[in-house]
Parts: structure tokens; sequence; C-alpha cells
């Protein structure tokens, strides 16, 4: 490649790195995003250079399709609201009894009586979604290796996965293991770095 993104966390996440390392982290994406080649050596530069290898690929692969005419369009899924979902009775103990069994403690247990915060986040997804696919997310939750923690930098728990953004990028399959690191946002990304960083220790591969 002729030219590559350099994201501004990239800038924000080596910053304050030791000079001798920041240039052996630096040096090394430039000779992979621009010829291929990995070249960081020490322990340090190579987890950090490994983290931000993903979104370089990931950035190649986009302008791979973009020169093919991008990537097939999906089929937009028209969202079916329920004609009446202000009054569609919601049994939240049966919804936590059928979250904890079929994750069988993978994401923690949820207990009851839960608390009204929680309930507002459930009737909020059920109504733009529906019932069928608050199922659905879970179940697809448990498809997923990266929810499940077996990175070792992320494990999705119920309170995460009951957020808008959240329930929408399960249920759109945006955490499939065939997705690989892609599902991955450049935030969690940015702040899996900069929190090794700050404890001292170099990240883990995810």
């Amino acid at each position: 490649m002729d030219k590559f993104t350099f994201h501004r966390y990239f800038y924000e996440a080596l910053k304050d790195l030791p000079t001798d390392l920041k240039i052996e982290v630096y040096d090394s994406i430039l000779e992979y995003a621009l010829n291929g080649k990995e070249t960081a050596k020490t322990g340090a530069a190579k987890s950090i250079f490994n983290l931000l290898k993903m979104k370089i690929d990931a950035d190649k692969k986009k302008a791979i399709n973009g020169k093919k005419g991008g990537r097939p369009k999906k089929t937009k899924k028209t969202k079916v609201k329920s004609e009446s979902p202000s009054v569609e009775r919601i049994d939240y103990n049966k919804l936590v009894e059928y979250f904890n069994t079929t994750t069988k403690g993978v994401f923690g247990n949820v207990k009851t009586p839960i608390s009204e915060t929680r309930r507002g986040m459930i009737n909020g997804r059920i109504k733009e979604h529906g019932k069928k696919a608050f199922t659905e997310v879970i179940n697809l939750a448990m498809n997923s290796d990266f929810l499940k923690g077996q990175s070792g930098r992320f494990k999705m728990t119920f309170d995460w996965m009951i957020r808008p953004t959240n329930f929408e990028k399960i249920l759109s399959r945006n955490y499939e293991n065939n997705n690989g690191y892609n599902s991955t946002s450049d935030e969690e990304l940015a702040n899996g770095i900069a929190a090794g960083i700050a404890r001292g220790s170099t990240p883990q591969e995810y």
C-alpha cells in the first residue's frame, strides 16, 4: 500500500510511552501498513503493535472492498414494530430466569427482583425489537467467543447487553465469530491499550 490511515487514538495510546518503545512501535506500524512486514521485536512493542495491527488490517480490508465497489449491500431488515408495544406484558422474572439458565453463569447471574433501571432498559429494547429479539440476542451472545470473554480482554455483562447500541450490535450479528476482530470498536481497542499502559503492563492480544 502507498498510504494508510493513522488514527488519532494510535497517537493518544502511544504518546506517553518511553521514547525507545514509542519509536519501535511507530516504526513497526509504518513497516506493516506500507510494506506488510512485522518488525516489532521486544515483548512490549510487539504486544502493543498486535493490538493496533487489527485496525490496520480492518482498514486495508475496507480499502480493498472499496476498490471492488464496496461490500455487497446487506438487505435492510425492516423493523416490525409491535402493534401495541405499550401494553405488552413483560414477565421480568421469567426473562431473567431464561438469561441465567441459557447462559449458565458465563456472563454472571442476574438476581431478582431487578431494579427499575434494568426494567426500563429491558422494556425499551423489547419495545424497539420485540420479545423474540431479546431471546435471540441472548443466544447470539452465547455463540460469540468475543462476548464470552475468550479473547481475554472483554466479557459481556447483562447490563452491557441491554444498552441500546450494544443490543443492536449483537442483534445485527456484529460479534459473530466469523467477523473476527472487526467486532471490536475503536473505542474498546483504544481503551484496552490505554488501560494496559496505565497499569504498567503490556496489553494482551485479542
